[in-house]
C-alpha cells in the first residue's frame, strides 16, 4: 500500500504551496513562510529524507530569508531519494 505522500500528486502539491506562499509573502500582509509551511511538516511521512524535508522547514536560519523556493528545495531531497512509479 502507498504512503499518503505517494498518493498525492506531491509535485503538484508541493508547486502549488510555493505559488501560494510567493503570493502570500508578496501581498505585503506580513505573512512568513514559518506560518505556511509549518501545516505541511507532516507531509512527506512515510518517505525517504521526510526528516530533511522537516528540517528544512523548520530551520530558522534557513526560513529567515522568507524565500518560498525552500519548499521546491526541500521536495528536490526528498525526490532524489525516492523513486516514482510512472503513471499512465
Amino acid at each position: 500500500m502507498a504512503t499518503p505522500a505517494a498518493r498525492l500528486n506531491t509535485p503538484i502539491w508541493c508547486s502549488a504551496l510555493y505559488t501560494y506562499s510567493q503570493a502570500q509573502i508578496q501581498a505585503g500582509r506580513g505573512t512568513i513562510l514559518r506560518h505556511i509551511v509549518r501545516h505541511s511538516l507532516g507531509l512527506m511521512h512515510g518517505l525517504k529524507n521526510a526528516r530533511t524535508w522537516r528540517r528544512m522547514l523548520s530551520d530558522a536560519t534557513l526560513l529567515k530569508d522568507n524565500d518560498g523556493s525552500l519548499i521546491l528545495e526541500a521536495w528536490k531531497e526528498v525526490e532524489r531519494a525516492n523513486v516514482w512509479e510512472q503513471r499512465g
